[in-house]
């Protein structure tokens, strides 16, 4: 869950065209994309079309544009709880390595050397289900004893209602 976050922030996903995978080749991502002139963490963590789903699942529950940093760096929105918004970060990135694996995964199946027509709006769908699965995942567990007592029953996305979480979905 947080391993995403954790490998985003050093640099550490094994993604080509990272600095230090200096001797491997840029490949075409599987959505159409080829990462050439454009930091391989910034295509597969926010540009690619399997990352923007997710993105736009934050920003349509929100009802605002999610900044870059706001969710590379942790930064809640206005009107989130920090513990939430940490808890839905982890979820979004932790999407989006999924959907990028699973993309490659897909190409790779295909024997296809070029794009498959629809496969990143497929793979876009299932980050978008891991995300808010990630997030029923959490609520599963309870409500933790510390630090969640600002979390009301109108929070955009895990909502404490009656001493349960609630997603808010």
């Amino acid at each position: 869950f947080k391993e995403a976050f954790w490998r985003l922030s050093i640099d550490g996903v094994p993604l080509l065209g990272n600095s230090h995978m200096s001797r491997a080749r840029p490949e075409c991502c599987g959505c159409g994309s080829v990462v050439l002139g454009v930091s391989p963490r910034l295509h597969f963590f926010w540009a690619c079309p399997v990352a923007r789903a997710v993105v736009e699942q934050l920003e349509v529950t929100l009802g605002i544009a999610v900044p870059r940093a706001a969710l590379w760096l942790a930064l809640p929105p206005s009107g989130v709880q920090q513990c939430v918004w940490d808890v839905v970060v982890l979820a979004a990135l932790s999407a989006m390595e999924e959907g990028r694996r699973l993309l490659r995964a897909r190409v790779r199946e295909s024997g296809s050397a070029s794009v498959v027509p629809g496969l990143a709006a497929v793979v876009a769908l299932s980050a978008v289900s891991w995300f808010w699965g990630q997030l029923r995942g959490f609520a599963c567990l309870g409500v933790p004893r510390r630090g969640w007592a600002g979390v009301g029953p109108s929070h955009p996305f895990l909502r404490i209602v009656g001493g349960r979480f609630s997603v808010g979905r």
